[in-house]
């Protein structure tokens, strides 16, 4: 099954809400005992509600149809892998059928652009829409992944904005609340790359590229090794600084003779 590579694991306990929460909810896990029992927020609805409480992101509740909490994992890890992370989100299911649970990647929490995103992929993933209509659900079988990542209105309206991301293009020139869909959709590439782009090279980064490029096995290494050709390049400086003195009374003397 290509993408399934996030992390199912156990079955963990939440309390069973009075009423059932409505597909495409989220709630806050505000904590976690040594048995798996999730202490949680109540459920919201609105997403940039969601994204923008101060609620903890280190591990969320996701209401979804029944038997769809598999094909919610498949779908977000293979937006993932094909990002070329790493380290994905984890999910797996609770005592109520309806609900997952949801360790997002920290990647995912850094920022509230990210966060609207990563709302509208869970919601993508079991072809929830604008409004509860219905877009495409994911079919990890089918591996329907783009039909069911743009039949979404709103990532269909944003698909620019998603194809940069998936290449690299998640960095946020925005606003603190800024949403993915306010800020992004029916915008040209030339306008979305002001507003998301490449993450930005470190001096670190950038040294141990260096490094690598010119054979150096260490940042220190390459450090020497300019260290030792401006001192080599200084030296030769000096060298023809005392050889001009030399050539110059040379010359006066030849003039001289003729």
């Amino acid at each position: 099954m290509r993408g399934m590579t996030q992390t199912i694991t156990n079955t963990k306990r939440i309390t069973q809400p009075a009423s059932v929460p409505p597909v495409g909810a989220f709630a806050h896990v505000q904590n976690e005992d040594g048995t798996g029992y999730l202490k949680h927020d109540a459920f919201q609805y609105c997403r940039e509600r969601f994204g923008k409480s101060p609620g903890d992101w280190r591990q969320i509740l996701f209401v979804h149809p029944a038997g769809e909490g598999l094909n919610v994992a498949a779908f977000l890890a293979r937006f993932e892998t094909q990002m070329g992370h790493e380290n994905l989100s984890e999910c797996g299911p609770t005592n109520n059928g309806l609900v997952s649970w949801i360790k997002p990647a920290e990647f995912w929490t850094r920022n509230s652009m990210r966060k609207s995103l990563f709302t509208l992929l869970l919601r993508a993933a079991i072809g929830h829409d604008q409004g509860g209509a219905k877009s495409i659900p994911y079919d990890p079988k089918k591996d329907n992944f783009e039909e069911s990542l743009y039949s979404m209105s709103y990532l269909k309206r944003t698909k620019t904005a998603v194809e940069l991301f998936l290449t690299g293009h998640t960095w946020a020139k925005t606003h603190k609340d800024a949403g993915w869909v306010d800020t992004l959709e029916n915008k040209a590439e030339p306008e979305v790359k002001k507003l998301i782009y490449l993450k930005p090279v470190t001096d670190k980064a950038l040294l141990k590229f260096a490094a690598e490029q010119l054979g150096c096995a260490t940042v220190e290494g390459l450090t020497k090794k300019y260290r030792a050709h401006r001192d080599k390049e200084k030296r030769e400086q000096r060298e023809k600084a005392k050889e001009k003195p030399v050539e110059a009374a040379v010359e006066s003397k030849t003039v001289t003779k003729k």
